[in-house]
């Protein structure tokens, strides 16, 4: 039944943050779930990704300077989302490994 499958559907958010320094020009956000963001503010230091599907993901981000030398970055675990069923609900679980 889908619209169970809709109405119980949830979702993984994670809490991005850079903290590098320097003359920075953007950011460059891949979450390795075949999605991006760019962010052209370089006051902007955190990003908030919602993963719609369970799988194991290595986001990295690419930090291009005003000198357009570039930096990419990566975490250094991995992102896993796991769901669980509690009750009436799916509950989504993200952990790094």
């Amino acid at each position: 039944n889908k619209e169970w499958r809709d109405f119980y559907f949830a979702k993984a958010v994670f809490n991005f943050v850079d903290q590098t320094d320097g003359d920075i020009l953007a950011r460059y956000w891949v979450f390795d779930d075949g999605t991006s963001e760019q962010v052209i503010d370089p006051n902007i230091h955190t990003m908030q990704h919602t993963y719609l599907n369970k799988g194991l993901y290595n986001p990295s981000l690419l930090i291009v300077f005003k000198d357009q030398s570039k930096q990419r970055v990566f975490l250094q675990e991995s992102i896993e989302v796991i769901w669980q069923f509690q009750g009436n609900l799916n509950q989504a679980i993200i952990q790094t490994l």
